[in-house]
């Protein structure tokens, strides 16, 4: 029925708290899809499915032998998938619009319940010929739990007549009536590529490391007319599974205003926002929608965390479990659109004779070497960058990260600083001391002034004697024994904690002025923008952030640079002398 895909977007939208970002992109989505006169909505199918629903039953909780009855998610999920449709004019019907259903929703909403009749529906029920269904896992026994499912269920009254195959050791169930068949896969890939499954089933893909079995098995759908790839799951702990590879895919998709010819993914991701804190109970219901049926009550959930919070393994799979908040995983942190926005040229007069901080992200041999100025105008940041490249590592790098190094090496504007964006050191590492040359004639030639300078002491031994011999102090640092705070003297040179303890706050600072319009980077680096676009952040159990790339070959040098000089401008911001003399210049 159409009423129940209008029913659940206006419930949505009248209750914007209870959702997250995803899931009202969803809905948006789909009000505009059901919009178009080239799109139909065709109710006999979802009509079906629910009254074929009825035939299983819950085997297990307060339900347990009640048929099931599909809940409001589930009537939303089910007229969205197979209700919505277009005309096929090579077939001459109407076809299904979505191709794949994404469903990633917290533990206790009843994802078994849900995927057992639609597994059999697309087998035994729908109008594809010779329908079969494959379903996926990270291996063999876990494709079997799923399976079995299936099995025990289909064998009961009424379903029996329907279904064959349903023996002990059985590892395939037919359906004789539409040549439908079920089968489970192991987790390797091989002899896979050939199959063409109708359907294909993914069940708790946060445990799936290897993603070619998904996309050898979704590529061998392309021949039939309304395919459908089903991934049902919840968050996890695993680090690059498939549920990330899907979510940061779906995340970006679901952006989109308009869905266009191509877009046949139907994806709803419950779970808290990643701005969310996960203690707090106004927030849960985003991660677990069926609350208001009691699956998961709030009583429930209480207890699981009280008995999990003092355990950061079970804390962990607290938040992935019953929060939806994939542990560890790598989101897309930053608005390039925001970034754009903050470049423009940046003359000469804007940072002669000033004050700065700074940070650098020292590096060997593959990675670029990055030094940043933060420069202080009390109402922006205004940042200088230069990039340092080992001699024999040019060309080479050049060609696998897709920029020109050598043409930065001079960009022709008239002044030096914003002109060597890169700089050229012989032989096949990166020599510190030409980083030291950057700050000195920042310092020296352009007065700028460094209140504090920010490093990772990872590979900066010997850049730091170089530095304190061209009169850039260390600072010295007391802790006091009873209290544990920490004083910091004049020294420039500061070290700075590359994990999300202390990087997390100046990664939400420095987003927050790029949204603001409080940062300014020169428009031609171009290195800027590019490190932020390699960036990724991961969010830890404490919602602590901390920069990653995107992939192993990314750079994210420039990015780092910028942190670490936020962080010194921190410690600078809290010394009394600059507050005193220059408190103007500390009004962010």
């Amino acid at each position: 029925m159409l009423k129940w895909i209008t029913d659940y977007i206006r419930y949505v939208e009248n209750r914007p708290q209870d959702f997250n970002e995803h899931v009202k992109n969803n809905v948006r989505q789909i009000k505009e899809l059901i919009s178009r006169k080239e799109v139909f909505y065709k109710e006999a199918d979802p009509i079906a499915f629910r009254d074929f629903a009825r035939m299983f039953r819950h085997r297990e909780g307060v339900w347990a032998g009640q048929p099931v009855e599909l809940n409001r998610e589930q009537k939303y999920i089910v007229a969205c998938i197979l209700g919505i449709k277009v005309w096929d004019k090579k077939e001459k019907r109407f076809v299904r619009w979505f191709r794949e259903l994404d469903l990633f929703v917290a533990r206790k909403w009843g994802k078994d319940t849900f995927i057992v009749p639609l597994i059999a529906y697309f087998v035994g029920i729908d109008k594809e010929p010779s329908a079969w269904c494959q379903i996926l896992a990270e291996n063999e026994a876990q494709a079997k739990r799923t399976f079995d499912l299936v099995k025990e269920n289909v064998k009961e009254d009424p379903l029996d007549c329907w279904f064959t195959g349903t023996g002990k050791t059985s590892k395939t169930i037919e359906c004789p009536e539409t040549h439908g068949v079920i089968q489970y896969l192991s987790g390797r890939t091989k002899g896979k590529d050939g199959a063409n499954p109708s359907v294909a089933v993914v069940n708790e893909a946060h445990e799936i490391t290897n993603k070619n079995q998904y996309n050898a098995v979704k590529s061998g759908m392309g021949a039939r007319s309304q395919p459908m790839m089903i991934v049902i799951s919840s968050a996890g702990v695993t680090p690059e599974s498939l549920y990330e590879s899907l979510y940061e895919r779906n995340k970006k998709f679901l952006k989109k205003k308009r869905l266009g010819q191509n877009d046949r993914i139907f994806a709803l991701m419950f779970g808290i926002d990643e701005t969310d804190d996960y203690r707090d109970e106004a927030c849960w219901i985003k991660a677990n929608p069926a609350m208001y049926e009691g699956r998961p009550t709030m009583e429930f959930l209480r207890s699981q965390l009280e008995g999990m919070k003092d355990d950061p393994v079970l804390l962990n799979t607290f938040i992935a479990k019953h929060m939806n908040r994939q542990i560890g995983a790598s989101i897309d942190y930053f608005s390039m659109v925001a970034i754009r926005n903050a470049m423009r040229i940046v003359a000469p007069e804007e940072y002669i004779d000033t004050y700065a901080v700074g940070g650098v992200d020292l590096a060997e041999t593959t990675d670029l070497c990055n030094a940043t100025a933060q420069i202080l105008t009390g109402e922006k940041f205004i940042y200088l960058q230069a990039y340092f490249i080992a001699e024999d590592r040019l060309a080479r790098n050049s060609e696998r990260d897709k920029q020109d190094y050598q043409r930065m090496t001079n960009l022709a504007t008239g002044d030096r600083v914003t002109s060597e964006v890169v700089i050229v050191t012989p032989g096949s590492y990166v020599r510190k001391e030409y980083v030291t040359a950057w700050f000195t004639l920042l310092r020296e030639e352009y007065k700028i002034s460094f209140l504090k300078i920010g490093y990772d002491r990872a590979l900066s031994k010997e850049w730091l004697t170089d530095m304190q011999e061209h009169g850039f102090s260390h600072e010295k640092v007391h802790r006091d024994g009873e209290t544990g705070s920490i004083t910091r003297d004049l020294g420039v040179l500061t070290e700075v904690a590359q994990g999300g303890w202390t990087l997390s706050e100046p990664i939400k600072v420095v987003k927050s002025l790029f949204e603001s319009g409080k940062i300014v980077a020169d428009v031609r680096n171009k290195l800027f923008a590019y490190c932020f676009y390699n960036l990724k952040i991961r969010q830890d159990v404490n919602n602590n952030l901390s920069p990653h790339k995107a992939k192993s070959t990314g750079h994210i040098d420039g990015a780092v640079g910028v942190f670490n000089a936020f962080v010194a401008y921190q410690r600078a911001k809290e010394m009394p002398l600059y507050a005193n003399r220059i408190g103007q210049l500390f009004r962010i």
